[in-house]
């Protein structure tokens, strides 16, 4: 605990999980100085990787002033950073996308921008057809993780855990860590997102694996330190991306093939037996 700086003064932007591991936090200039004091005279060693947040955020702001009004579109994420007419004619992705539903929401975020207050009609959608949705992604940055539920404490867990913890070779997790390390070589680590990176209540997986969607999963996206942390260069965005593209297509894949496993068994079992006449000889 920092003496004579209020917690509310601390923004921790990724906590420990090890010894060895950094924490990132930000503080206002004033407390500075007197942090560093503190976690010299501890023996921590600590280092100032961006000495000024707010610069680096309005640099941010000046890029997208020109695309961005009462209301940020599909269209406008389209142009910068994906392309879901490439998507649409690649081979590799052609067949995925006309068997299944993928849907993506750009923003949920009610503060983010003033004319975007979708959570409450998002979450109306899904419970709307919560029985068929089978999985679900929430994209954070930063920190290079899947997190799985649940969030609100440590050492609780779903009920069938044991197909989303990353203790099982063939983890659904596990497989999107690999299929994300196979682009650029980028590791995600695995872990449940309580005891991975906090315990925090109200979260959106958490939320969607309670009302049935079998695989709920947070990706907290590269990097992994403060620099440059939320502050993603626009030059790496595109490898960010289509790394993040390979764990979301092989998520996208296996609940297809699973799904095609289900519905054959379901069918193979509402078959009446036929039973072969035997004939005599004789």
């Amino acid at each position: 605990m920092l003496l004579n700086v209020n917690s509310e003064q601390i923004d921790y932007l990724r906590a420990v999980r090890s010894p060895k591991q950094p924490a990132d936090m930000l503080l206002e200039d004033e407390d500075l100085a007197y942090v560093q004091r503190f976690l010299t005279r501890k023996g921590i060693l600590n280092e100032v990787v961006l000495r000024n947040v707010e610069r680096e955020v309005r640099r941010e702001r000046r890029a997208l002033i020109g695309s961005v009004g009462e209301e940020i579109t599909l269209d406008t994420i389209q142009k910068k950073y994906l392309s879901f007419d490439d998507l649409l004619h690649d081979s590799s992705y052609k067949r995925l996308l006309h068997e299944m539903d993928v849907v993506v929401v750009p923003n949920t975020n009610p503060d983010g921008y003033e004319y975007s207050r979708e959570v409450m009609g998002l979450a109306a959608a899904i419970l709307e057809r919560r029985n068929e949705i089978r999985g679900y992604i929430a994209l954070h940055s930063f920190g290079q993780d899947i997190l799985y539920p649940w969030g609100h404490k440590v050492n609780e867990y779903p009920p069938d855990v044991e197909d989303l913890k990353p203790t099982l070779q063939k983890s659904m997790a596990n497989g999107i860590a690999a299929a994300i390390y196979s682009v650029y070589g980028t590791r995600y680590l695995v872990s449940n997102s309580a005891a991975g990176l906090y315990p925090a209540s109200g979260a959106a997986d958490d939320w969607a694996k309670s009302i049935g969607v079998k695989y709920s999963f947070t990706f907290e996206l590269s990097p992994t330190t403060m620099e440059p942390g939320f502050l993603l260069p626009e030059a790496h965005i595109p490898q960010v991306t289509r790394e993040t593209m390979e764990g979301v297509v092989y998520m996208a894949r296996r609940i297809r093939s699973e799904e095609v496993g289900r519905l054959l068994n379901d069918i193979i079992s509402s078959r009446p037996i036929r039973r072969r006449s035997q004939r005599r000889i004789g």
